[in-house]
């Protein structure tokens, strides 16, 4: 059962990282979309993946909480049992 606990907790932590990842990326791209001007042909592009990045951070920290919860580690997200 330890080590069932120990890879549910390196699966966290991964997401964990992931979502930082991509919310650094989203940031980087967010800083670009604001310095190209509208008519530049990749500005909607770079726009597009602001969006689906936010909506990927999104479903990743879900997926993190979902498993935080189904393990029974927090009573809510954020606050040890």
């Amino acid at each position: 059962q330890f080590n069932f606990l120990y890879q549910a907790m390196a699966r966290i932590s991964a997401l964990d990282d992931a979502v930082g990842r991509i919310d650094d990326v989203r940031d980087q791209l967010g800083s670009l979309e604001r310095r190209l001007p509208e008519s530049f042909p990749g500005a909607g592009w770079v726009d597009e993946a602001v969006e689906e990045s936010a909506r990927l951070s999104g479903r990743l920290q879900e997926a993190r909480d979902g498993l935080i919860q189904e393990l029974g580690l927090f009573d809510q997200p954020g606050r040890v049992r």
